[in-house]
């Protein structure tokens, strides 16, 4: 009896399936539950600055308004909110009849609100996604091959979505006509955060991850995702850190004359440039989470050159906003308005 007992154990054994591998120590889905939660809060501020912009009627009175040009910016009675919202974000004008000039203002509000509109837009609809793929994830019991694949996939898509938040806020500063706004002591900082720390710390929560990725694939183990993940984080801590302040000409050693910042009509398009790429890259990794999803197993990996493509994606996005950020402020100009 006691050896029969010993071989139907021993089948039953064999007829069980084995359990993937699991990454000891991290539930993701705890952690993923808590991304889908920031990613939502961090939607809702776009979307309340959306319908912010939206539903705002200058008064030709507004001291935020030149008085030359109130009328042209005053708001249609017969637009809606639904058709404004769609011609701030696809940058077309108020009615088909008008045709707008470069660097003009639009009828409804003007240029600046148009891209603060589509860069809230961009980042509102990336980060929904984000949500609810996030979402999705946080319903594993455990982090297995899969679950750590995916996590790779969505790290782009947040951490794009989410420096457009804070690039939009860099808008604002700019936008609004409030003296301490406008005044280099506050106006910079908060282009220099972004710059300097958003950009950087979108790169390494990418790179973490790798590591998460990397540790479950090899093991522990140091291979060339990790080394390629290095390589970019670097890269962009030299972009942020060094390459920053010579493009923005902010030391005296590096003002020179093709150090001013550029005119608007060159700041609208690398704007529109900006937002179309992230939220492009957010997208592309949306669509791809769905489909590893839809056809993978508990045990299915991506390839291992697949997560240094998308660190290479997202270190271009953000060194490109820095870049950005670097050459469309007026540093030069708001230290000179200051000594004189």
């Amino acid at each position: 009896m006691r050896l029969v007992r010993f071989r139907v154990s021993i089948e039953v054994e064999k007829k069980m399936p084995t359990s993937p591998p699991v990454l000891p120590g991290f539930n993701l889905g705890v952690t993923a539950g808590m991304y889908s939660t920031l990613a939502g809060v961090l939607a809702g501020f776009s979307f309340a600055g959306i319908i912010t912009i939206a539903t705002f009627k200058p008064d030709k009175s507004s001291p935020a308004i030149p008085p030359d040009q109130a009328g042209e910016v005053r708001a249609e009675p017969h637009v809606g909110l639904f058709k404004r919202l769609l011609n701030a974000i696809t940058n077309a004008p108020a009615r088909p009849d008008e045709e707008r000039q470069p660097g003009s203002l639009e009828p409804t509000t003007g240029p600046p609100f148009a891209l603060l509109s589509r860069v809230l837009a961009a980042s509102f609809l990336g980060l929904i996604v984000v949500s609810l793929s996030y979402a999705s994830l946080s319903g594993s019991s455990y982090t297995a091959g899969s679950e750590v694949s995916e996590e790779m996939i969505l790290g782009p898509a947040f951490a794009a979505s989410a420096v457009q938040v804070f690039y939009a806020i860099v808008l604002l500063t700019e936008i609004l006509d409030v003296p301490y706004f406008k005044d280099k002591e506050v106006a910079l900082p908060i282009r220099r955060i972004v710059a300097r720390w958003a950009t950087v710390l979108a790169v390494f929560f990418v790179f973490d991850s790798m590591r998460d990725y990397e540790t479950l694939r090899y093991h522990g183990n140091f291979t060339f995702i990790t080394l390629s993940g290095v390589i970019f984080a670097g890269l962009q801590l030299i972009v942020s850190l060094v390459l920053y302040p010579y493009w923005a000409g902010e030391r005296k050693y590096l003002a020179r004359d093709r150090m001013t910042g550029w005119k608007q009509p060159t700041k609208d398009r690398t704007v529109r440039r900006l937002t179309s790429t992230a939220f492009t890259l957010t997208v592309v990794c949306g669509l791809c989470y769905a489909a590893f999803d839809a056809f993978s197993n508990e045990s299915t990996m991506i390839w291992p050159v697949v997560p240094v493509i998308l660190m290479f994606l997202v270190w271009l996005t953000m060194a490109y906003t820095t870049f950005q950020l670097a050459r469309s402020g007026n540093t030069r100009s708001s230290e000179a308005s200051r000594a004189s």
